[in-house]
Order: C-alpha cells, then sequence, then structure tokens
C-alpha cells in the first residue's frame, strides 16, 4: 500500500495498494486514517516512518503494545505483520509504502533493501506526477490568461474606456472592482463597488502599494503610467484565486495603457488649444487651411465672427497667478 497525507495534512490515507482487501482499504480511510498529529505513543508505524523518515516495522501486531486503534483494524483483516518505508524525494518525506503480512514475521534486511528501492521508485513516480500535473495547471493557467488578456484588451481598443475595462474585469473575476485616480477620488466602479474601503491608511493616494496587498478589507493593485503612479485598482472583499489575481494583473496593464491613451489624448488637445488661441490673438487668418484645420479638430468652426475671451483667476496664493 502506498499512504499519502490528506490535503490538510493531518492523516495518511492509502492511495494505492494490491492485494489488501477493499474491506480494510476503507475501514483505514473512512474510519481510523492514520494520525500524523499524534506525538508519542499511540502512533501507527506509518505514522512513525512518515515523521521519522526510517522504516518501521512490526513483527506481531497482536503483541504490539500501542496497537490501539491500527493494531485492531489490521488484525481484524487478518494482517500480523507490517512494514511502513518512507518515500523520500529531494530529502523530503511524501508517504509511506507498506508490506502487510498474514502471518507473524521479521523482515531482514534484504526484504527492508528490496522495499526501500520500491520506495525510492514509488517516490520519484510521485515527483514526477506532481511535476506534470503544476507543468500542465501553469500551462492551463498561461492560456486562460492569456484569453482574459485579449478579451480586456478588445473592450479597451473597442471604445469601452475606463468603465467598459472595469465592468469586463468585475466580470471576469465576479468581484465588485473600483478604481481610484492618482488623486484619491473614484473614478469608475463595476460590480457593486460604490465607494473606497473604509479605514485606508493614511498614505498618499499617489503612493504605490504592493499589488495583491490585502488593505482594509479589500486586494489592491497600483496602476502605473510613464513611471508614476496613476490610479489603485481596489477588488473585493472576496477571495482571490491564482487566476483572478492573474486577470487583475493584465487589467492593471489594460488601464495602464487607456490611462496613457487618455493623458496623450489630453495634452494634445491642450496643445491644439494653445496653437490656436497663438494664432487666434496674433492675428493669423482665419481663412488660412492650417488654422482651420487646427480649430476644426476642436470642434470650433472659423467660418464666421468668434469671440475670445480671456480671464485671470486669483488663487488662494496671492503669489502666485493663473492665466486661463
Amino acid at each position: 500500500a502506498v499512504l499519502l497525507p490528506d490535503p490538510a495534512g493531518t492523516h495518511l490515507l492509502i492511495t494505492g495498494w494490491s492485494g489488501l482487501s477493499d474491506d480494510y482499504v476503507a475501514s483505514v480511510n473512512a474510519d481510523r486514517p492514520v494520525q500524523l498529529t499524534l506525538i508519542g505513543t499511540g502512533r501507527a508505524p506509518s505514522g512513525r516512518a512518515f515523521s521519522s523518515g526510517r522504516t518501521v516495522a512490526i513483527s506481531d501486531i497482536a503483541a504490539e503494545p500501542e496497537f490501539v486503534p491500527w493494531g485492531g483494524v489490521a488484525r481484524d483483516q487478518g494482517y500480523r505483520a507490517m512494514v511502513s518505508v518512507p518515500l523520500i524525494a529531494d530529502g523530503a518525506v511524501l508517504g509511506t509504502l507498506n508490506g502487510y503480512r498474514a502471518h507473524v514475521h521479521d523482515f531482514d534486511g534484504d526484504e527492508v533493501e528490496r522495499l526501500t528501492l520500491l520506495a525510492n521508485h514509488a517516490a520519484l513516480a510521485l515527483t514526477s506526477a506532481r511535476l506534470v500535473d503544476r507543468l500542465r495547471d501553469q500551462a492551463e493557467l498561461l492560456t486562460k490568461s492569456e484569453r482574459i488578456h485579449r478579451q480586456l484588451l478588445d473592450v479597451a481598443l473597442g471604445g469601452g474606456g475606463l468603465p467598459g475595462i472595469v465592468h469586463a474585469l468585475a466580470g471576469l473575476i465576479g468581484q465588485p472592482v473600483l478604481i481610484e485616480d492618482a488623486a484619491g477620488q473614484v473614478s469608475a466602479v463595476a460590480g457593486g463597488a460604490t465607494e473606497l474601503p473604509a479605514d485606508l491608511p493614511a498614505s498618499a493616494p499617489g503612493d504605490p502599494l504592493a499589488d495583491g496587498a490585502a488593505v482594509a478589507g479589500r486586494h489592491v493593485w497600483t496602476v502605473w503610467v510613464a513611471g508614476d503612479v496613476a490610479a489603485r485598482i481596489w477588488v473585493g472583499p472576496g477571495e482571490l484565486s491564482a487566476l483572478d489575481r492573474r486577470a487583475v494583473e493584465h487589467g492593471s496593464l489594460v488601464l495602464s495603457l487607456e490611462l496613457a491613451r487618455v493623458r496623450t489624448a489630453i495634452e494634445v488637445e491642450l496643445r491644439l488649444r494653445g496653437e490656436l488661441l497663438t494664432d487666434v490673438l496674433g492675428g493669423a487668418p482665419t481663412d488660412s487651411p492650417a488654422v482651420r484645420d487646427r480649430a476644426g479638430r476642436l470642434g470650433h468652426d472659423l467660418a464666421g465672427p468668434a469671440v475670445v475671451v480671456v480671464g485671470r483667476v486669483e488663487p488662494a496664493d496671492p503669489g502666485r497667478r493663473i492665466l486661463v
């Protein structure tokens, strides 16, 4: 029999066997699994072998003073002797390989050596299988991750803007999503999120936080644009899987591209407005193709009369002046 820890790591369960009765396997796994949390007396041979990393052999279960409760199951099923060899790979104990006999038996050195060789092969097979499973999981995660990235990017390229990206992200992870800009203002929400988390740490909105950090009951990611903190993504308060986190990471990247696009558009618009104002105030002919084209991009028609208003705003600080 091969015994491996359960997901909680508290018991050893029989996961593979040959020659054992189905009743014995069912009884051990369902009613009396090998406890790994016991210390001292009362520990089954498998538990001792697993914790110590050394072979444990019992020549006569009936004569073993610590046979309860594991010995009772073996005795009821007709097993009198057993040996438990640890499955060791890369210095870690993965489980145990157990051998059983129906009669009293002293396991000699040759038998233990052969069982140890079998245990080493079993440990190698387990390690290889787990590696294959991890590679398969990673490949599946990458495939799903690429699909998520394309979906979010399609929303951005399709003109969905910030609200569209946030709603797509909330739908992908099944969690509320809220976007906070660098000034600490809510700029987009989806999935039920309506406001910033309460009891935020006393840091400036533009300060970066560790991606995926749990803050005030939610998870937060920082969105960067040209080396500056442009926004924060708040997700939750539910738990996030590895794929959910990957989706938020992709969402952060797509949001960064969208915010960079918006920032560039604003900068271009301000430059065009400044150039148009300079042309008009400088006396450039309004029927000039270049001037009319610049005005048209800003939504102005210079074919008719135009009025230009220049104002000055007095700021709270009298030492500063803002011209509009």
